[in-house]
């Protein structure tokens, strides 16, 4: 028996296209330089329903369901971007920029030469920044991609750092739906993106790995630097923003508003002291409630650096952890100040 229909779209035969979009409520075209280099994708529409149910007899069954709303939702992996070492015209050449300015972080680009060239992202300063984006499935049997139009498009980012790995960011995209249409093929061109990723964190190549404090809350006075060693750091929902769907007459997309995230940190757990010292020794236990700062940098060449630095992070608990055979713990931040990642030469 036939199937009964012309194509089957493989979930891995999948490109996405995002272009910063300048005017709400009208998407925009993007080209083959607006790919973005993602693995574990998905896509999906949302339907909002409503069944209306009829009165009469009492065996009536008349209904009518109804489509309130649809959107689209799409999301996927990718690895820690780096400046690498060309000189950038304009920031945004720098890969992911246009994804990081939808997730809620301003990008911005200080310096002229290779050299001094030093790439910001940032939740300090909140864009306005909407994305265009176009979801494309390939199939063996047909030579055009179907093609899903997403408007109007925000989104939120998680950061998974683990020692032994690279860094991943996983980019969860929520935008208008538009249309499904069969489109001629458009071949990806990634430039330098997946030779422009940041390395395999290790030993070798960790720059700093500092915990700050305890602070004095709210006044900017920092406390003293704590060389720990970590496993891993995560960091869902990094800049510290939730997305509520929203529509009147005119308009229709998501609100983008801010909201404290955890940021959960694996150490070794350090030697038993009366009193912590001044620059080694660090006791969670006795820091819960405390503010933090963290900054972690790690790199192997010029133009391949990265720094992630939290500036707030108030400690809300602690717990039992391994990392291999040793013992460790679990350290669960309340991330309540701004998110800073810099890609310096």
């Amino acid at each position: 028996m036939a199937l009964g229909q012309t194509a089957k779209f493989n979930v891995q035969a999948a490109l996405v296209f995002n272009k910063v979009q300048s005017v709400e409520g009208t998407p925009v075209v993007p080209a083959a330089a607006d790919i973005v280099p993602l693995t574990d994708f998905s896509y999906e529409e949302v339907f909002n329903t409503e069944e209306l149910q009829y009165i009469g007899s009492d065996s009536t069954r008349d209904a009518e369901n109804i489509i309130k709303d649809r959107y689209s939702k799409y999301s996927g992996n990718a690895f820690m971007p780096v400046k690498g070492n060309t000189v950038l015209a304009a920031v945004t050449n720098f890969p992911m920029y246009a994804l990081f300015q939808a997730c809620g972080a301003t990008c911005s680009l200080a310096g002229t030469t290779v050299s001094d060239q030093i790439v910001t992202v940032t939740n300090a300063t909140v864009p306005t920044t909407l994305l265009t984006g176009q979801v494309r499935f390939s199939s063996s049997d047909v030579a055009t991609q179907k093609d899903f139009q997403v408007s109007d498009t925000k989104g939120t980012v998680d950061l998974s750092l683990e020692i032994l790995n690279r860094t991943k960011l996983k980019f969860n995209m929520m935008g208008n739906y538009t249309r499904a249409t069969m489109d001629t093929a458009l071949t990806p061109s990634y430039g330098t993106q997946k030779s422009f990723a940041a390395p395999v964190v290790a030993k070798s190549n960790v720059v700093c790995c500092e915990l700050t404090g305890p602070n004095v809350a709210h006044t900017g006075i920092s406390g003293t630097i704590k060389n720990v060693n970590i496993s891993k750091l995560d960091a869902p929902n990094l800049f510290g923003f939730s997305l509520d769907r929203f529509a009147v007459s005119g308009i229709q997309g998501f609100t983008r508003d801010p909201d404290p995230s955890d940021v959960t940190i694996t150490i070794l757990e350090d030697v038993a002291l009366p009193t912590e010292s001044v620059t080694t020794n660090y006791d969670p236990d006795n820091n819960i409630g405390n503010y933090h700062e963290f900054s972690f940098k790690w790199g192997v060449s010029q133009g391949v650096y990265v720094t992630i630095y939290f500036n707030k992070l108030q400690l809300v608990s602690t717990s039992q952890s391994t990392i291999s055979k040793f013992r460790a713990r679990d350290l669960k931040f309340r991330n309540i100040g701004n998110t800073t990642l810099t890609f310096p030469f």
